[in-house]
């Protein structure tokens, strides 16, 4: 896979002058998809002149799935993790199709996928294109568990704000829920790896499953592997 069209980051709310230049001037990104809810998007960063492209990956979720997440991870963290992120990857349709269209029809336009992480919705989608090009799963997953090391800086902050954002309202979560939540855990993207595969069996299947033809599948991996 090309080394420089692709990228992914925790959101940019607080990003500074060293930052925007780094994405707008040295990495030279030409759109950034948002895919945090919409309770949590805040005002664009005026510091960042790139296009952003607000894109809920699952629009808010609901009380419910997130007190039986929270209730259930402590116990089997991994497990949990894993269907937290195959219920991100069917409720993110039109999201995942969206960024795979565009990349589809702009060669050479290096996009900025994020989240509030950049570790699970921007993980699932990050996971999901390495899928579809035929990356092994060691390498995936390799990718994935980065995030463990690249948001140790921001886990404080990160915490009291999820526990402040709308939906957590009312939610019982546990010291140790909390902490393995904000856990890149090469287990659950192994589970999560070995669903894709049972599921699409190769990445021409699952780019199907979102309504893409094979002359789709050909653009979009060339577009993300050749030098053009």
């Amino acid at each position: 896979m090309r080394k420089d069209v692709i990228y992914r980051s925790a959101n940019l709310d607080s990003i500074g002058r060293p930052g925007a230049h780094l994405l707008q001037e040295t990495l030279g990104i030409k759109t950034i998809f948002d895919l945090r809810s919409t309770v949590e998007q805040e005002q664009k960063n005026p510091l960042l002149k790139i296009p952003v492209v607000p894109l809920p990956a699952v629009a808010n979720p609901d009380h419910r799935s997130i007190q039986a997440y929270f209730g259930n991870i402590s116990e089997s963290p991994a497990e949990s993790v894993a269907h937290l992120y195959i219920h991100i990857l069917k409720n993110s349709v039109a999201c995942f199709q969206t960024i795979l269209k565009y990349i589809r029809d702009n060669p050479s336009q290096p996009v900025l996928v994020h989240c509030e992480l950049g570790k699970d919705r921007t993980g699932v989608f990050i996971s999901l294109l390495l899928f579809v090009l035929g990356v092994c799963d060691t390498d995936i997953i390799y990718d994935y568990a980065l995030s463990q090391d690249e948001i140790k800086d921001i886990i404080h902050e990160r915490r009291a704000k999820l526990l402040q954002t709308s939906f957590m309202s009312g939610v019982s979560i546990s010291q140790s829920a909390l902490d393995y939540h904000f856990m890149a855990l090469p287990g659950s993207m192994r589970l999560f790896l070995s669903y894709l595969q049972d599921t699409y069996q190769d990445g021409r299947g699952c780019l199907s499953s979102l309504g893409f033809s094979d002359v789709d599948y050909d653009t979009i991996y060339d577009n993300l592997t050749q030098e053009l």
